[in-house]
């Protein structure tokens, strides 16, 4: 097997631990397995350690390792209960892997899968005879927007989360998510001053974050000077589009419904003082935009529950653990 790297050799004159950590993260990137030898791989052995040690040096100077100099992922999927994969997918190639294990159970005959658009042309039992389907595989299905494909030339979107509200109507989206019973997410809902009035109906249509679904969680976060959470709702319908009330232009709005009310709220303030709230990314992100915390619910749940005894019924549902995604 052999290994080819970039062609010209890797220099310790670096000015900083930046430049010295990128120029072996290039060289990294442009690996590829199976190409004929390089000419770098003639270079003397000493350009390779002097790179390193002059990495080893500055991390040393500023206090860090090398490894924190390096991109990790800290989190890990949803484990997939009873499917091919052992966790959930994070990619399109994942939803490709899932859908040809689902073909047959959802009905499809894949006839193939290509590199051009569509990606997959398969057919559908309709009755006594087969559709001829244009199946576009996506992650998410807005990225089918975000991609620019001609929505005359395709029948289905595959994808794990639907996302996308404004899809035509002429495209069937199968979200995959639901094929696993994955459950709910939670949400972090800001609330500005203006709106608080709002918050004592128990029923109402609200804009939300487009990546929603119904079934999911929202926590109602008061804004300024308040800065509390004290009312937590429900979505109960599909998203559609709908003039904002805060703004101007138009936002996703959903039906919500009240879950509980909490005679002791959760105040953001004491979460900033807390040891392990503190770091919690909606913390530090100061609760600004529509925050999705499904990772931390199991956490806030027990925390909500222990300071308002009286709703351990209400929420028993969404004391299960929701998905993480």
């Amino acid at each position: 097997m052999n290994i080819i790297l970039r062609r010209r050799p890797l220099k310790a004159d670096h000015a900083s631990p930046l430049h010295a950590t990128g120029h072996l993260h290039a060289t990294a990137a442009t690996l590829t397995i199976g190409a004929p030898k390089s000419h770098f791989l003639c270079q003397p052995s000493e350009h390779w350690a002097a790179a390193i040690a002059h990495e080893r040096m500055w991390c040393r100077r500023f206090g860090v390792t090398m490894s924190l100099m390096r991109k990790t992922n800290k989190t890990r999927p949803e484990i997939l209960a009873n499917g091919p994969m052992h966790f959930a997918p994070t990619n399109e190639l994942g939803v490709v892997f899932l859908f040809s294990h689902l073909a047959s159970k959802l009905g499809f005959r894949i006839e193939e899968i290509r590199s051009g658009y569509p990606d997959c042309i398969a057919y559908r039992k309709v009755g006594g005879a087969e559709r001829r389907v244009r199946i576009e595989f996506e992650y998410r299905s807005s990225n089918f927007s975000a991609h620019r494909h001609c929505a005359q030339k395709c029948d289905a979107i595959v994808c794990w989360e639907h996302d996308w509200p404004d899809v035509p109507d002429r495209i069937r989206v199968i979200e995959l998510s639901r094929q696993f019973g994955m459950g709910f997410k939670v949400w972090i809902q800001p609330v500005i001053k203006s709106q608080w009035r709002n918050l004592i109906h128990d029923e109402m249509s609200w804009g939300l974050s487009k990546r929603a679904h119904p079934g999911d969680l929202l926590l109602m976060y008061r804004c300024h000077p308040d800065a509390k959470i004290e009312d937590i709702f429900t979505l109960i319908s599909d998203l559609k589009r709908a003039k904002a009330g805060w703004r101007k232009g138009e936002c996703y709005c959903g039906n919500i419904r009240r879950v509980c009310r909490l005679e002791n709220p959760i105040e953001i303030a004491k979460m900033r003082d807390d040891r392990f709230w503190k770091t919690a990314s909606f913390i530090r992100r100061n609760m600004q935009g529509n925050l999705q915390i499904t990772e931390y619910w199991p956490e806030l749940c027990q925390m909500i529950v222990a300071q308002n005894p009286t709703i351990a019924t209400a929420v028993r549902y969404f004391a299960l653990d929701p998905v993480h995604a």
